[in-house]
């Protein structure tokens, strides 16, 4: 029924191969049909749609067939070919199993797709290394942000030579003042397995440059803008060193300072290294230091003002103070933002009221409400047993040409409790 030159052909050739009649019969296959299909012989009566069940196949280049020595479905690509001959239309079907490497080499294709796709729609600039810091792939933002370096961009150049051209173009988007230093330090840095550094640009934004080695060796890379993360922090630490209270802020575990502004530096007198190298407490009175270091790390939350401490500061004199405190988280580190209050006039004030309250402004003697008070302590001691009272009288006053003196008149008395 075939010409023998077409026989011959299509022995010859690598692929399997199958003859269908009009009807779809098969009336031949050669050795590598025969092969793949399992057959024991030349196909008698035996219809494609045996060893193929989804015949007839659509245009797609890759078909599903059951191979039926073994019963499972194999990957292969079919070419279809249709041409007259005497005994009518004959169809050949070329088959073309799959090969492990070519698995391979698909499914690393479509993986590469789609990361690709993944690192497309990340709103950061992201790049990918293999184990040789040579570029994998990268997206359309990280083109964009190094506009420098953009054409020269392609998979297989090396990391350090695109960072070389960048210099080289006088167009580098990061401020780099000594080049060689800035290239020996960023290279060192990329080489790390974990990797953070923040990086101004000359047009004044912020980058944060993360990038982290993969299992394989390989990087991936991310460049952050983190501008208003910077302008935040920045209005945030005027606010803190132009704040006219004094304030600390303190590790949460050990109580280190970690930064003071200018009014603590200006009211404990104190060096801002000085300060620094302290903890929270050691500006507190030796009797006092212990118990208060004991309430910061003790604190789950903000903790309003309310008890007066003692301080030292570097003149020698004793301050007393309130300190209000905050308690801040920065991720898993645990902050206190302390801010001092002076209240030493207050309390002067205070104690020279009381004194006052209870001495004659005149004489500076215990007044009545002063021997009132400790006659009633007194007599509350022993049930008042033991208590002798002596009143002596002093009045009038007379102006004599020296100053006051007192006039003594009239006589004394006194009187026991038993």
């Amino acid at each position: 029924m075939l010409d023998a030159e077409i026989v011959a052909f299509l022995e010859a050739c690598p692929m399997a191969a199958l003859v269908l009649d009009a009807v779809g019969t098969i009336v031949f296959a050669n050795a590598g049909a025969r092969e793949l299909f399992a057959l024991s012989g030349p196909p008698r009566n035996l219809a494609v749609s045996d060893l193929i069940p989804d015949w007839p196949l659509s245009a797609a280049a890759s078909q599903p067939l059951i191979v039926t020595g073994a019963g499972h479905r194999r990957d292969c690509r079919v070419s279809v070919m249709t041409w007259p001959s005497a005994h009518g239309i004959l169809t050949a079907v070329l088959i073309e199993p799959e090969s492990e490497d070519r698995h391979a080499a698909v499914a690393a294709r479509e993986a590469n797709l789609r990361l690709r796709y993944v690192i497309e729609m990340l709103p950061e600039a992201v790049c990918v290394f293999d184990a040789g810091d040579r570029y994998v792939l990268w997206n359309e933002k990280y083109a964009e942000l190094y506009p420098d370096i953009a054409d020269h961009l392609k998979p297989g150049i090396a990391f350090e030579e695109i960072l070389k051209i960048s210099l080289a173009s006088g167009r580098m988007p990061e401020v780099v003042e000594d080049q060689d230093m800035w290239l020996k330090q960023r290279m060192r840095k990329f080489r790390q397995p974990v990797s953070q550094e923040e990086q101004q640009l000359q047009d004044g934004r912020w980058l944060r440059h993360d990038d982290r080695r993969t299992p394989d060796g390989g990087a991936i890379g991310m460049r952050i803008d983190i501008s208003e993360l910077k302008q935040r922090e920045e209005r945030l630490r005027q606010l803190f060193d132009a704040n006219p209270m004094p304030m600390l802020l303190c590790d949460g575990s050990s109580l280190q300072i970690l930064q003071v502004n200018r009014a603590a530096i200006d009211f404990y007198g104190f060096a801002k290294a000085t300060l620094l190298s302290w903890r929270a407490c050691d500006m507190h009175v030796e009797s006092e230091a212990d118990r208060f270091a004991d309430g910061l790390l003790e604190l789950e939350g903000d903790c309003e003002a309310r008890t007066v401490w003692r301080q030292r500061v570097a003149d020698g004199t004793e301050r007393h103070v309130l300190v209000y405190v905050r308690l801040l988280h920065e991720g898993l580190e645990r902050r206190l933002l302390l801010t001092i209050a002076d209240v030493s006039d207050r309390i002067l004030a205070e104690a020279e009221a009381n004194r006052l309250a209870r001495h004659d402004m005149l004489t500076g003697l215990p007044n009545r409400m002063c021997f009132y008070k400790a006659l009633d302590e007194a007599l509350k001691m022993n049930c008042g047993k033991g208590i002798a009272v002596f009143c002596l009288d002093l009045v009038p006053f007379r102006r004599d040409s020296d100053g006051l003196s007192y006039r003594k008149i009239g006589s004394a008395s006194g009187c026991t409790s038993n």
